[in-house]
């Protein structure tokens, strides 16, 4: 092992000496150096070039940029409705509804019903404002749609959010407008027509359940006052036999203590 080893380092040695290694370094730096034009070539790319913008010195690409609506903005910014009024945007929507309808743009139209309804959920209809601006944009909106086979989508929207909060709309202008009659008081007629039935099945519903539960709650006493009897009965025999065990354990003491 020891010859191997001295061999391979003696053809290291021979094979690449140090010495000659060295020269050639010295030997490449000494023609790099010594080329002039090489020399002012890489001293002028130096100087003349601009630095790389930061957005381009890495091939990354960049970073991408969210830009939001102004429904977004109307979700992030506070507009109370007990502070602003709302009539402007809504009817802004119902025109554009409209329009929409009349170039035959499906997309546009799907797109105003979705604002509009966004717009009316922040509407408190609690509010003394709330009875004109929303009997002002029932009555555009019926006065500029037709009726088809099936019920407009806009239409639809206005009135079953009517028919949600008719107790707070029926009043003022919206009762007026209710009492005029025409294809508004027949959909919302409708709608609060269904909700009652709603509500008249969904009460016989709790009721049933509150008689079920009112009977499931009678059998669980009766199977109470069941266990608590059987309770007291087993108790009582657990009494006798421990009297009866004491008893006995006294008459074997007395009958020893004659014998003896």
């Amino acid at each position: 092992m020891i010859e191997e080893t001295a061999a391979e380092d003696t053809i290291l040695e021979t094979t690449f000496p140090p010495s000659e290694v060295v020269e050639a370094e010295q030997e490449s730096g000494e023609e790099v150096a010594d080329d002039p034009l090489l020399q002012e070539g890489l001293f002028g790319s130096y100087q003349t070039r601009p630095l790389t913008p930061i957005g381009r010195c890495l091939d990354i690409g960049h970073c991408p940029t969210l830009h939001k609506t102004v429904a977004g903005r109307f979700e992030e910014v506070s507009f109370p409705y007990s502070d602003h009024y709302y009539i402007k945007p809504l009817l802004a929507h119902a025109h554009l509804y409209e329009f929409a309808t009349y170039h035959i743009l499906p997309s546009l139209q799907q797109f105003t019903i979705q604002r509009l309804i966004q717009l009316l959920t922040h509407v408190d209809c609690s509010m003394p404002h709330a009875v004109p601006e929303l009997a002002e944009l029932t009555r555009f909106v019926y006065s500029h749609t037709s009726p088809v086979t099936n019920e407009v989508p806009i239409r639809k929207v206005i009135s079953h959010f009517a028919a949600i909060n008719y107790t707070c709309l029926m009043k003022g202008e919206f009762k007026e407008l209710f009492s005029e009659g025409g294809d508004f008081t027949v959909d919302l007629g409708q709608k609060i027509s269904r909700r009652l039935l709603a509500s008249g099945g969904s009460t016989q519903e709790l009721e049933q359940e509150i008689e079920e539960l009112e009977a499931r709650l009678h059998q669980l006493e009766t199977q109470r006052e069941t266990q608590t009897r059987e309770v007291k009965r087993l108790n009582n025999e657990i009494r006798e036999w421990q009297n009866y065990g004491r008893g006995t354990s006294s008459k074997r003491g007395r009958k020893r203590g004659g014998l003896v």
